[in-house]
């Protein structure tokens, strides 16, 4: 199983990677055996570059 995770965001438009952790861990505990990042769900273009880069 890979979800697809969404980006979550502050009210000001920085990333939450606190909740991305929470997110991380729930599907891990879910069985997730990978994640889908900027997939489908349309937050891609609203990452600066270094917010999209490894």
């Amino acid at each position: 199983m890979c979800p697809i995770a969404p980006t979550p965001f502050f009210d000001d438009g920085r990333i939450d990677t606190a909740s991305i952790d929470r997110l991380t861990d729930f599907y891990l505990d879910c069985g997730a055996t990978g994640i889908t990042v900027l997939g489908q769900l349309g937050e891609a273009p609203k990452l600066e570059h270094e917010e999209s880069s490894p």
